[in-house]
């Protein structure tokens, strides 16, 4: 079962917006699965039949992706699955498409799937960012009974930390998803699971939809060698793009994802004696500086020229004296 061709397969790139650090109080609890183990959480909830939206943050602690197919979460047998390929791509089974642009190991990332049935249409995303479609997508209907979250049946289990797991019974749109990656204190409508992970102890993992059913470490109230453990979590409180608190900086690329030139734009709240932008490669290698001295409020702009630099993704960063904001920059060819 391991060899399966799977996917809706992506791999494009992160949002704009600031960086990834949780805010006070906020971090409480993740759970740390162990993919040797097949480590998992397992759910009595059917498949939904019509549309659907499976949203995660993950965090895949590996140097790189040790199986074909990693986990996140799958009904049943591939009815549907949705995880991350061993290339790093992330994928929707049974549909394909992909790009240069992986999901990066090591770091917390908010991943997505919305399959819209009466359209036929699958969109993926990452950090909020539409990375992969599938305009002609034939999922079956599901007549699956239960859910795993981390592992479920014959493909490799999830090496890392895994939070704030949504399933809802629509297809989100590419608003929605940016809104969904900040989490909420309640369920909202069109939720038929949401896990947030923040007990910290025992053997039960609540849902907060009312009424939709809970799960359990492993596949039995019971511990087991399959269960995955507590660990605290740091998942960011706020999404990356919304604006820090005043006075904030604006940092934008357009267009995004490029196909070689793009334009940088920012905005400063008020007169800088320097400004710093600097792009960085998916390893932390700096690839373009830029420096500017005395630079007075408002918008600004600088060209980028990426034509000969790889496909792949890149970070932008803007650096004054009152703060620091950063974006992704996805190059394609």
């Amino acid at each position: 079962m391991r060899d399966f061709l799977r996917s809706l397969t992506t791999a494009g790139l992160l949002s704009a917006g600031l960086l990834a650090t949780a805010l006070p109080g906020h971090a409480q609890h993740a759970l740390r699965f162990v993919g040797a183990d097949a480590d998992q959480v397992l759910v009595p909830l059917p498949a939904p039949t019509g549309s659907f939206t499976l949203e995660a943050w993950v965090k895949y602690t590996d140097a790189t992706y040790v199986g074909g197919h990693n986990t996140i979460v799958e009904f049943d047998n591939d009815e549907p699955y949705f995880g991350i390929m061993g290339t790093g791509a992330l994928e929707l089974y049974t549909q394909q498409t992909s790009s240069p642009v992986l999901v990066p190991t090591g770091s917390w990332h908010h991943v997505a799937c919305a399959f819209n049935r009466a359209a036929g249409t699958v969109a993926l995303y990452l950090d909020g960012v539409l990375v992969g479609t599938n305009p002609s997508a034939t999922l079956s209907v599901p007549t699956t009974t239960t859910m795993g979250i981390g592992y479920n049946f014959g493909d490799w289990g999830w090496r890392g930390e895994i939070d704030e797991v949504m399933v809802w019974n629509t297809p989100r749109t590419p608003a929605q998803i940016q809104a969904d990656r900040a989490g909420y204190q309640v369920a909202q409508a069109g939720m038929l699971a949401y896990f947030k992970f923040d007990e910290g102890v025992g053997q039960t993992v609540t849902n907060l939809v009312a009424g939709g059913p809970n799960g359990v470490l492993g596949t039995t109230i019971a511990v087991e060698l399959k269960d995955p453990q507590w660990t605290n979590s740091n998942v960011v409180a706020t999404p990356y793009d919304l604006p820090a608190p005043a006075p904030a900086l604006a940092l934008a690329v357009s267009p995004n994802p490029a196909a070689g030139s793009a334009t940088i734009t920012y905005e400063l709240p008020a007169a800088a004696p320097s400004v710093h932008l600097t792009i960085t490669d998916a390893l932390g290698r700096e690839v373009t500086r830029f420096v500017r001295t005395q630079q007075p409020a408002g918008t600004h702009t600088v060209p980028f020229e990426g034509r000969n630099l790889p496909a792949g993704l890149y970070t932008c960063s803007l650096t004054t004296a009152t703060g620091r904001r950063t974006t992704r920059l996805v190059l394609t060819r």
